[in-house]
């Protein structure tokens, strides 16, 4: 049991996650230690002690993982989000777990000193929690099984519903045609012309109450317009972290108003960026990779060499091929790119500017300083003192 033991209290150090130990139903030991105050809602247990390595998932789509070992015992992971969970929702999932609303903000602030962690990640930790006690290896994949003949006769149900309704209220109309238009406007940073589409497409529904459907809507529309964005010519790197920034701030919000205002807003945001990398054409596919690269990279002390050496071209060629394309030198071009993103820092952070120097990989503060007047004219802490 001592070797258990150990086991979870590492796992939770590495991970920053709920660890529970259990021998039977009895509760041997968890980490942290207030966990014993929130134990796991004995519904999922049960579903958990029905498999020897699974995950399951609460009605309010946290999930916990469950590992057993010999001797009756049993490692518990868990509760687990793939993002950050708001007031409203630790307020539904405090009811579940039967704690007392006196204790409600000590189990607010358990809830915010758990790392969120995407199924993904979490279904490799569960191999590998299960590689370490059994030494059995398993795929992560199998982890979550399911009748296929039963989900199968659901959809089969739903669906028929669905048509059944959507015919009866004649609302089977298509969207394609306007779909095919918005994300044109998408891929062609086409702002003006976004602006003056009529949405007159019916939406399905896809969760049962009204905030967690359009919450459901953001999700679908972020991740196709995020899409028709990097096929407009956004780097797809930039694109992906945008889209995690909006999916983010998304969950955060408890109001049906402010998530249709986020939505627009996202919209427009990628169009607008698009609109800003074409008119900066780049044909060259080195040189958009190299674009990229920099874009993603600027907190490193990026050399022209070094780049060259990434790609595996010649020093002198990479820069022709840069300097022909864009009407810059690499050189300048990083540089810019590190000014961009320092001004972001310094307006919307509470980083230091020696932490922001540090950051971009400037060789010191003053470097920065002055590399930072020259382009800009006012010193960063001026910079800063303004926009704020």
């Amino acid at each position: 049991m001592e070797d258990l033991i150990n086991c979870c209290k590492y796992l939770h150090g590495f991970a920053c996650i709920p660890v529970y130990l259990y021998h039977g139903e009895e509760l041997i030991k968890c980490f942290p230690q207030e966990a014993e105050n929130y134990p796991p809602p004995v519904g999922c247990l049960e579903k958990i002690r029905m498999s020897k390595v699974s995950c399951v998932f609460s009605r309010h789509d946290i999930f916990f993982g469950g590992v057993q070992a010999e001797g009756g015992y049993m490692v518990v992971i868990g509760h687990m989000s793939p993002v950050p969970l708001n007031k409203a929702i630790m307020e539904e999932i405090r009811e579940e777990y039967g704690v007392d609303p006196s204790k409600a903000e000590s189990f607010f602030s358990f809830c915010d000193n758990t790392r969120s962690m995407d199924m993904g990640t979490f279904f490799n930790l569960l191999a590998f929690v299960n590689y370490v006690i059994n030494h059995e290896d398993l795929n992560p994949l199998n982890i979550l099984r399911f009748d296929v003949a039963e989900v199968d006769n659901i959809i089969k149900k739903h669906y028929t519903s669905e048509v059944f309704h959507l015919k009866e209220e004649e609302s089977m109309q298509g969207s394609m045609a306007f779909e095919n238009e918005f994300f044109g406007c998408i891929e062609n940073g086409d702002l003006e012309k976004l602006e003056k589409l009529s949405i007159s497409t019916t939406v399905g529904r896809i969760a049962n109450d009204n905030l967690r459907q359009q919450k459901n809507m953001f999700v679908v529309c972020v991740t196709l317009v995020c899409r028709a964005a990097m096929r407009g010519g956004f780097a797809e790197s930039l694109a992906y972290a945008l889209s995690d920034t909006y999916l983010q701030l998304m969950e955060k919000l408890d109001d049906i108003q402010e998530v249709i205002n986020l939505t627009t807003h996202m919209i427009q945001d990628f169009c607008s960026r698009v609109a800003e990398a074409k008119n900066t054409p780049v044909l060259d596919s080195l040189v958009k990779r190299v674009i990229e690269y920099v874009h993603m990279n600027t907190n490193r002390d990026l050399k022209v060499e070094e780049i060259a050496k990434h790609f595996g071209v010649d020093r002198s060629q990479l820069s022709h091929k840069f300097s022909y394309e864009l009407g810059i030198s690499l050189g300048k071009f990083i540089r810019q790119c590190k000014l961009d993103e320092s001004k972001n820092l310094l307006q919307y952070t509470d980083k230091s500017i020696s932490e922001i120097s540090c950051y971009l990989g400037f060789a010191n503060q003053s470097h920065f300083q002055r590399v930072f007047k020259s382009e800009m004219g006012v010193t960063p802490k001026e910079f800063r003192t303004k926009k704020k």
